[in-house]
This record gives structure tokens, C-alpha cells and sequence, in this order.
């Protein structure tokens, strides 16, 4: 029968007024119905939070299980489902998810669960467009571990949830969940339970990269991880991709060299067994430090004639490498690393043999576009199917993420209104044309030259896109955090002021000082290796930007260490008391804001900063928060929280667990401590220039940071600490920038602090027009400008020349 929509249940509101989902477009379904939708009955979900019980309805021609989140009446934080499943994924790819949600802004982060062999594995995944069905992929490389993996064969729940971004109830409509397979006979076996623990999480992001490269080209390699091949095998898959894996067992490496040796091929990156390199017909050579050569190990120069769709070069900025010498099975070098400076090495970086190929670095995925041809290249050499399937789904999503609708449809209107720049109007031709181009080599089967059609059609479509954008307002922050004191490895500061401005950037954030080294001359920090080998950075950057109108804000980080931090400097902190403390007893490299001492010595930091440099723009401050939720639990801090309750406790740190009564005192004085330091910072700052401004980096969703790591951004601007926030937006679609855009808004309404939104271009990946979207999000909420994250070699060399101001 028809259901009347009860309150909240399929409603979304959005600037005072109430959207409702007809009445009529919900129908209350039988269990049986759940079952041919993949989903399980709606008694058998459970809620939790602010979540609501499940309903099982018909909601705009779809079987659904909705999933009302009852953040306007509840004080929970979280809304999540657990939804039964018994599924057994040790080679799936992953699993897919089809849903509606009516309103995405009221919901801060979004993720799906799921448990396997008791561990849970925790996936963010992105809402997309309020109102339209969407179909999602969860991978499982996309997965992190809450514990140590015990495989995939026992998967028992799914788990949805999502945080609270505002106070609005939303509704979500799960139309199916099931398992992905693989389309292609390739497994990608990956580095998990058997790897050291201090090595998984690299073992599983290089995992990542290698997959999230071959599935947006539309190839789904069955995934294993090494604690199921003993039981899996590798039997069915003619391509074992291995990208990373520091330790193989002895059993784990006789599988891969009897694959090999049975007709199978097998692909890896980096480390090499010595048994399977010499199933292989390869061994490694010498250790490559990219410090001892000249601009660094910037890339990959291939012999793209030996390979079809083998690109010339693939960017990597590898830290270190290895060198690669053939020894037999027809085994010969493919590609040569390539410094800094652009010249090809005498060092082998990839070769390709008759039973497989090897990579001398993992694939690092900073160069997306030509690492996806690279793989599709390498793996289509191999196994032939793999180039039509991916031609076939470039060719049916040609304008994915560029344009709603198929190619004729954006392009044929675009050209007939003849409007726009010439330029635009000639690159838009000529995706036309390499669309029809790519139709007539799909229908003859030249699957590469397919593929490669399409990624040009999709190059000149986005310019043409681009190119017809209006100019940036000429009063607005357009900014770019650097992550490092020396800017762009192998480049002058000159020749990355020279790339900001053809952007038409006019703010950098150099990172040029942690808790305590300076990139600069500095009387207060100990100086940085950087500072030591290449000189004053923050005075360089100064000058290449100030000639070129670019504002410098220093960028510091605040009681974080860095990855090496100065041994003497260290050991006496830690005597002096000064360092964090878990609650297990262990000291972390971080200073504890606890102490009056890191508080006045990141003050101090910030003061010289802008009187030793009178032409910086401003201090910006990053890590002002504690690392996590557990701790800091040092005796400065038991010291300071005591002072603050008016009595001594006894049992410290336990009693901070065992009494409840002192969570919401020991919440308050976590963030008492880090907003002291911000306005210390603020006052030593304006003290001495006051023109100067201080700023922060901070964490996207105010009202959980401010709980967990006791980062209280909002109240820092309503107290006018801060002069601009910058929140780490770092998302893929511009509709969850806009989401996080307006409710940060709505916090600091009141205040006269600036918000520059983060856009993560790096984390993300994405392309010039994904970062053009974004801004134009900015643009839209009115914000004032923007920060790109980060400024490295591609985004200075692909990025900001696409935007060219825009």
C-alpha cells in the first residue's frame, strides 16, 4: 500500500525551505522484494546514533531500503546501519552500492564498513549529487584495516555511516548492494596481513594506486590479498600484478614462480625475490639514491615502439630506486629513469620479458594519466582482452567528470551556439573529431589507438570547457600550499614563482619551519638540513614571488617534529618534560601544548618570522591541534588539567577512562591549551607587525575536530585570532566542496575571519577541470578565494597552465 512520507523521512531542506520527495514516489515494499534488489530485509538492519530503523520502499521506480538520519533530533554525532551479508571476497574486487541521497549537506563525512574475519575495514566514500541514483564501487584497496586483516573469505556486515555536518535530518535509499567480480583475468595481489606492520600501509596504498589506475579505465582485476592466495591461488588469472610486497613468504613465492613457470606472467614493482627474478629472467643491480642525482629521479623515459599504448615517459619523483639488469626468458630493458634536469640515465628502469616485466620503484600515481596508459599498456601486452574492455568503457564514458550526457549531446550544442574564444571553439573541433576518430577504431578493433583517441578527445574537450571559462575576480585569494621549504624538487624558486603567476596564483604558503627546525635564518629553531645545504628558503621564495606579485605566507608547523627531528633537540625536550605522552606511556615527537614552554617557543617562532622578513604577508599555522583523541597524557598536562579541576587526581592517566564525570572538563582543557597557543601566536605577532596576519590550515569539520583533536577553528575566528581559516576540503567531486563550503559558513557566521577552502588537487587526483569546478564552488558561496593543495611538479607543470587565470 502507499505510505504517507512521515516527518524528515524524504526530506531535504536547503536555505530555510523543505524539498519533499512526492508521497506518491514511496511505496512500502514486502521483504520479498528486498531480496531481488541484493538487499536484506529491513528488519534485519540495525541502527545506531541518530539512525533510524530501515524501511524497505519504491522510491522514484527503485526498490529501496531507506535509511532516515535523524540528525535534527538527536544529539548523536554518527547515523549508521548494519546490513547482514555472507559473502566470501577474497578475490573480488570489491563491492558496489546504488543509492539516493536527499540532502548531502548535512552530512560531514560518509563511509562504508565492512567486516571480514572480525576486522573491520573503513572506506570514505562520497555521497555525490543530492536527489539522483548513483552507483558507487568500494574497493577493496580503497579499505583501511582497524586492526591486523584475517582475510576476506567471512564477510558478515556491511556497515553505512555518516557523520553530522548540521543540524537537518536527511534521508538516504539504498536501491542494491552486491559483490563486484572481476572483468578481466588479472589479480592484483597485495601486500596485507603477512607484511610487517610498520610497512602495511605502504604495501596497501601502492596497491591502491595500481588498482584505482586500472578501474578508471573501466578493468577490474580480481584483488587478493597474501594471507587468502594460499587458498585461492592464483589458477584462472593469466597476470599477477605484485605492487608492492617488502617480505614475501617462501611459500608465497614459490606460488608466483610456479605461476610463471606454468605459462602465467607476472608484473612487479620494486623489491624482488631472488627466486622469482630469476623465474623471471631478471635480477636487481645497484641502489639508486635520487639525492645523488642531479634534479632528483624525476621519471621514466620507455621504448614505447616495443609496446602498444605504451606512453613515452611516466613521472614519478621517486625518492630512491633500483637498478634492473636482464638475465634470460627474453627479458630487456623497456625504460631508463630520467633526472631532474630531463636527461635519460644509464640506470634501467622498467624491463619486459617473455614472462612478465618489472618496475624499478612502486608506482607513486603522480602522473595519473600517463601511469594509467603505462599499466593498461604493459597489462594489454600480456592479455589483449584487456584493451577492449577498457576501450569499450572509455568509449561509453568519454565525458565522465567533464559534462553530464553522451558526447553528442555536450558536444554539438556547445559548437552550434559558436560561442566562446576561438581557441576554445578549435578545441572542441577537434574532440569532435577524435571522437569520431576513436568510433571508427573501436568498430575496426584497434583497441590502443582507441584508448588514445579517447584520452585526447577528452584533453581537448576539457580545454575547450576551460578556455571558456570568465577570468578570475581580480580580488580574490588565489592560493597554493607548498609542502616543502625549497618549493619544487629540481626547480628555482624563481621558475616556480614564474608557474604560480602563468596560473594566476597570487598567494603561496611555503612550508618552511616545524615544531623545531627552520627552513630560514632563525634564532629561535635549529636549522633544517634544507637550510644547511641550500641557504635561507623563506628569503628566496620572497624574492622570486614579490617580483611577480605573489603574497608569502610562512607556513609552520606547529609542535609536530617532522620526520627527523634534531637528535639533541629531542633528547632534551624529552627530559625537560616537554614531549607528548600516550596513554600507554610512550613519547611522541610532538610537543605538547600543555607546557607553557612549547606554547611561548611557538609564539617566538611565529614573531621572528615576520620581523625577520618585512615582506611576508603572514604567519600560517598547521598541526595546531593534538595528534588524535588518546592523549596527550604528560605530566604538564595532568599538571594543567588538575589547576583547571581545583583538586589532584590519583590513578593518571587511567582515571581519565574509569571516571566519565572528567570527559567533558578533560575536552574543554585539550582545546583550552591549543587556543591559548593560537592567541599567543596572535598577540607576539601583531605585537610586533601589526599589519601582519595569522592564519590556519584546519581540519574540514569544525565540530568534530574541535571534539577529538581539540582543534576549535570557529572559536579562533569569532575571538578574532585568526585573520582566515582554510579548511582541508580535500574532496573529488565539487559537490562535497560545496557541501563542506556552506556548513562552515553557517559556523562562522558572526565573525570577520576570512575562508579560503582547501582543494586537494594531489590527494584527490584531479585534473584542471575537476580544479576549475571546485573553484567555481568557491566562487558560487561567495568565499573570497582558495587554496590548491598541493604545489608540486604536476600540478605546476599540468595544472596552472590549464587554468591560466581562470
Amino acid at each position: 500500500m502507499e505510505s504517507a512520507v512521515s516527518s524528515g523521512a524524504a526530506r531535504r531542506r536547503r536555505g530555510g525551505r523543505s524539498r519533499w520527495l512526492p508521497a506518491a514516489a514511496l511505496l512500502v515494499l514486502g521483504a520479498a522484494a528486498a531480496a531481488a534488489a541484493g538487499l536484506p530485509s529491513a528488519a534485519a538492519v540495525s541502527a545506531a546514533g541518530a539512525a533510524r530503523p530501515a524501511r524497505l520502499v519504491q522510491v522514484r521506480g527503485e526498490r529501496a531500503l531507506q535509511l532516515p538520519c535523524g540528525f535534527a533530533s538527536s544529539g548523536a554525532d554518527r547515523c549508521s546501519w548494519d546490513l547482514p551479508v555472507a559473502w566470501d571476497l577474497r578475490t573480488a574486487p570489491g563491492i558496489s552500492l546504488r543509492w539516493l541521497c536527499t540532502d548531502v549537506a548535512t552530512v560531514s563525512q560518509f563511509s562504508v564498513y565492512l567486516r571480514a574475519g572480525g576486522v573491520w575495514h573503513a572506506a570514505k566514500v562520497s555521497l555525490g549529487t543530492p536527489g539522483r541514483w548513483q552507483t558507487v564501487q568500494v574497493l577493496k584497496t580503497d579499505t583501511s584495516p582497524e586492526g591486523t586483516p584475517r582475510g576476506w573469505g567471512q564477510v558478515d556486515r556491511v556497515r553505512i555511516a555518516a557523520w553530522r555536518g548540521g543540524a537537518r535530518d536527511t534521508t538516504l535509499y539504498l536501491a542494491d548492494l552486491d559483490r563486484l567480480r572481476p572483468n578481466v583475468g588479472v589479480a592484483i595481489l597485495r601486500g596485507s596481513a603477512t607484511v610487517a606492520a610498520a610497512e602495511r600501509g605502504a604495501a596497501q596504498s601502492y596497491a591502491r594506486n595500481v588498482m584505482n589506475a586500472l578501474a578508471s579505465a573501466g578493468v577490474l582485476p580480481a584483488c587478493i590479498d597474501d594471507s587468502d592466495v594460499a587458498v585461492t591461488g592464483f589458477a584462472g588469472y593469466r597476470l599477477v600484478l605484485l605492487p608492492y610486497h617488502p617480505n614475501p613468504s617462501a611459500s608465497l613465492t614459490r606460488q608466483l614462480v610456479e605461476h610463471a613457470a606454468a605459462g602465467g606472467r607476472v608484473v612487479g614493482f620494486y623489491t624482488l625475490p631472488a627466486g622469482l627474478g630469476e623465474a623471471l629472467g631478471l635480477r636487481t643491480g645497484a641502489y639508486i639514491r635520487g639525492a645523488d642525482i642531479p634534479g632528483g629521479l624525476a621519471g621514466m623515459q620507455f621504448d614505447a615502439g616495443r609496446v602498444r599504448g605504451l606512453p613515452a615517459s611516466l613521472r614519478q619523483d621517486s625518492g630512491n630506486a633500483l637498478d634492473l639488469v636482464p638475465t634470460g626468458h627474453g627479458m630487456r630493458a623497456l625504460g631508463w629513469w630520467v633526472s631532474g634536469a630531463g636527461r635519460r640515465t644509464a640506470h634501467t628502469a622498467a624491463v619486459l620479458g617473455s614472462r612478465g616485466a618489472w618496475f624499478g620503484h612502486v608506482y607513486l600515481a603522480r602522473d595519473s594519466t600517463h601511469g594509467r596508459q603505462a599499466l593498461l599498456a604493459i597489462a594489454g601486452h600480456f592479455l589483449p582482452e584487456v584493451w577492449e574492455r577498457a576501450a569499450s568503457h572509455q568509449m561509453a564514458n568519454v565525458t565522465a567528470g567533464i559534462a553530464e550526457g553522451s558526447f553528442e549531446s555536450i558536444i554539438e550544442p556547445l559548437l552550434a551556439r559558436r560561442a566562446g574564444p576561438a581557441d576554445s571553439q578549435a578545441a572542441l573541433r577537434q574532440a569532435r573529431d577524435l571522437y569520431r576518430t576513436a568510433q571508427s577504431m573501436h568498430q575496426s578493433g584497434r583497441y590502443p589507438e582507441c584508448v588514445a583517441a579517447l584520452d585526447r578527445c577528452r584533453d581537448q574537450l576539457a580545454r575547450g570547457l576551460l578556455t571558456a571559462q570568465q577570468p578570475a575576480p581580480s580580488r580574490e585569494l588565489r592560493g597554493a600550499w607548498c609542502h616543502r621549504g625549497y618549493g619544487i624538487a629540481g626547480q628555482s624558486w624563481e621558475q616556480t614563482a614564474g608557474q604560480m603567476a602563468v596560473g594566476g596564483l597570487n598567494t603561496l604558503f611555503v612550508n618552511v619551519a616545524d615544531g623545531g627546525k627552520a627552513d630560514y635564518a632563525s634564532a629561535v629553531l635549529a636549522p633544517s638540513p634544507t637550510y644547511r645545504q641550500q641557504g635561507d628558503q623563506l628569503q628566496a621564495a620572497l624574492a622570486a614571488c614579490t617580483r611577480r606579485g605573489i603574497a608569502v605566507h610562512a607556513w609552520k608547523l606547529c609542535f609536530n617534529l617532522g620526520d627527523k627531528p634534531v637528535p639533541e633537540q629531542l633528547a632534551r625536550w624529552r627530559r625537560e618534560g616537554r614531549l607528548q605522552r600516550s596513554p600507554g606511556g610512550v613519547d611522541r615527537d610532538w610537543l605538547c601544548p600543555s607546557h607553557p614552554e612549547n606554547r611561548r617557543l611557538e609564539a617566538r617562532a611565529a614573531a621572528e618570522m615576520v620581523t625577520r622578513y618585512p615582506g611576508l604577508a603572514g604567519v600560517h599555522l598547521d598541526f595546531i591541534r593534538f595528534p588524535s583523541s588518546a592523549g596527550c597524557t604528560c605530566e604538564a598536562c595532568r599538571k594543567g588539567f588538575e589547576a583547571t579541576l581545583g583538586r589532584r587526581l590519583s590513578g593518571w592517566p587511567d582515571v581519565l577512562r574509569r571516571d566519565p564525570a572528567l570527559a567533558q572538563p578533560w575536552a574543554d582543557y585539550r582545546r583550552l591549551v591549543v587556543t591559548e597557543t593560537v592567541r599567543q601566536v596572535a598577540e607576539a605577532v601583531r605585537q610586533v607587525r601589526p599589519g601582519a596576519g595569522v592564519s590556519a590550515a584546519v581540519f574540514s569539520n569544525w565540530s568534530s575536530a574541535r571534539e577529538t583533536v581539540a582543534q576549535d577553528w570557529v572559536l579562533w575566528a569569532k575571538r578574532g585570532y585568526v585573520d582566515f581559516v582554510c579548511p582541508m576540503n580535500y574532496h573529488a567531486d565539487a559537490e562535497a566542496q560545496r557541501s563542506d563550503i556552506a556548513r562552515q559558513a553557517a559556523w562562522l557566521r558572526g565573525s570577520r575571519a576570512g575562508l579560503y577552502p582547501g582543494i586537494g588537487v594531489s590527494t584527490a587526483r584531479l585534473d584542471a577541470l575537476g580544479v576549475t569546478r571546485q573553484i567555481a564552488a568557491t566562487r558560487a558561496a561567495g568565499t573570497g578565494g582558495f587554496v590548491l593543495f598541493e604545489l608540486n611538479r604536476r600540478e605546476a607543470e599540468e595544472i596552472l597552465p590549464a587554468l591560466g587565470g581562470r
